[in-house]
């Protein structure tokens, strides 16, 4: 399990969080295909019973502008 924790934190810090707001479509694509990557990631590893440690990274390298 901890592999897919780490897949997780790998796709979180390398993620551009900002994709949606490119006039690149390519760079918009891509940063949809990351998220769906890290969703299916979380919802994984949720079912397998580590959904608290993938909140938890994913509080991690959520930027400031993005949490309320």
């Amino acid at each position: 399990m901890k592999d897919k924790l780490k897949i997780l934190e790998k796709l979180l810090k390398n993620h551009d969080w900002f994709h949606q707001y490119s006039d690149d479509f390519g760079v918009y694509e891509s940063g949809q295909e990351e998220w769906y990557k890290i969703n299916a990631t979380m919802k994984a590893l949720e079912n397998d019973g580590f959904g608290k440690e993938a909140d938890e990274l994913y509080e991690k390298y959520l930027p400031e502008p993005l949490k309320y």
